[in-house]
């Protein structure tokens, strides 16, 4: 007697056109307004202060990803696969991303208080930006409700708007006179009203569903996160250490330059990030049913044309701002920030590789391969760092651009040995 195949679900690559589409755009306003955020915020405070809160930002989302510790992605698979218990697992996600977002703003603070190295006279606005892993916590929790509903157009509504109440905020700091600590108001009350929102609709999305227990989800969560965590924590250092190596070793100005030209390569990152989020959720269901080649045979079939779009995306629109460098960045930060297009030029090019990644790290994540995305990571970090050690007083901003490109090609060639070796091992 033999047994039906469970069929393939043939809705799934219009839901992931659709999802990526609206993700797209949700990344491409915040991208498009944040980049306009920044630009009035460098002309406001000038290379040197600009560098500075760059340097304060960057650490600041390098502990969000403390705070998320892989929970977001585990809640949106779990969310996708077994929607009757989303009320308990989105409360147990939220105390967890909280927990830990206090944690590391505990630790941002420590690090300002002690005046080391780029923390030195900036208390104040590290402060304030110490808030921000706490704040992320609560947002994505409920937007990791969200996505695992499909309900995009929600994330496209909040991202868009946190974006320009930012950019209203920074604007008002600036004319009002208030300087890098007025920035740092406007970077924080932006993201805390998008998360408001964002758990209020998360809410909205699981409620009628089993709430008893979530309590006995915490531990589960975390046995089945803290792999993504590790990544997500590699991650986060990997794609910052060449900032904050510059804020070391060159000083604000330097990273002030840096970080204007690194805002091209954040804007493109979003757009991959976007592709993640609409991805994860529609090759999570493309596997249910279905396990070993079968499964990795579905989710191979799902990502495929996704990945080769996106890298020719990212070939394209990394070309055309490379040859635009000089005069872009003349145009949108001044003509002072027109030394950093040479680092530039390479800071765009690594959008390439890492489109590529984060294709295929979603094959790994489903799998539920965070060890393997956590060591690729890991990896390519301390690669990145010896070199970046090598090419930075050699070469200044452009020798950490070169280093962030090549950290970007190992990921992605780690990615893919781990791939190959997945069916061997389902």
């Amino acid at each position: 007697m033999s047994t039906a195949a469970s069929p393939e679900p043939r809705p799934a690559r219009g839901r992931v056109a659709l999802n990526t589409a609206l993700l797209v755009a949700a990344q491409g306003a915040a991208s498009g307004i944040g980049f306009v955020t920044v630009a009035v915020a460098a002309r406001g405070l000038g290379a040197a202060e600009f560098g500075r809160f760059s340097f304060l930002l960057s650490v600041a989302a390098g502990l969000q990803m403390v705070a998320d510790f892989g929970i977001g992605t585990v809640l949106t698979r779990e969310l996708a696969r077994t929607p009757d218990g989303g009320a308990r697992d989105l409360w147990a996600g939220l105390g967890l991303r909280l927990a830990l977002g206090v944690i590391a703003g505990l630790g941002m603070l420590a690090l300002a208080a002690s005046g080391a190295g780029p923390f030195g006279g900036a208390l104040p606005a590290a402060a304030l930006l110490a808030l921000l892993p706490g704040i992320s916590g609560v947002a994505g929790a409920g937007r990791a409700a969200i996505r695992a509903g499909e309900r995009m157009e929600w994330i496209l509504a909040l991202t868009a708007g946190e974006a320009a109440l930012r950019l209203v905020l920074t604007v008002s700091a600036l004319a009002a006179g208030l300087g890098l600590l007025g920035v740092a108001w406007a970077a924080v009350l932006g993201p805390a009203a998008a998360a408001a929102g964002a758990m209020a609709v998360g809410w909205g999305m699981v409620a009628g569903g089993r709430l008893r227990g979530a309590g006995d989800r915490v531990l589960p969560l975390l046995r089945e996160a803290w792999p993504f965590g590790l990544a997500a924590v590699a991650g986060a250092v990997a794609g910052r250490l060449d900032l904050w190596l510059v804020a070391a070793w060159l000083g604000d100005e330097a990273t002030g330059l840096y970080a204007a030209g690194g805002r091209g390569l954040d804007a493109l990152r979003g757009v991959a990030v976007a592709l993640f989020g609409a991805l994860l959720p529609a090759v999570a269901r493309s596997a249910r049913g279905v396990s070993g080649r079968e499964a990795e045979r579905r989710a191979a079939a799902a990502s495929r044309t996704a990945g080769g779009v996106a890298a020719a995306l990212a070939l394209a629109v990394a070309a055309g701002l490379g040859i635009a460098a000089r005069p872009l960045l003349g145009a949108v930060f001044g003509g002072a920030f027109e030394p950093a297009a040479p680092a530039f030029r390479v800071q765009v090019l690594a959008i390439v590789p890492y489109a590529v990644g984060t294709v295929l790290c979603v094959r790994l994540a489903v799998h539920g391969r965070g060890g393997a995305i956590a060591a690729a990571q890991s990896v390519a970090a301390a690669g990145s760092f010896a070199l970046a050690a090598w090419w930075i007083p050699r070469w200044g901003i452009l020798g950490a651009a070169a280093a962030t490109l090549a950290r970007e090609v190992a990921t992605a060639a780690l990615y893919a040995l781990a791939i190959r070796a997945l069916p061997a091992r389902l």
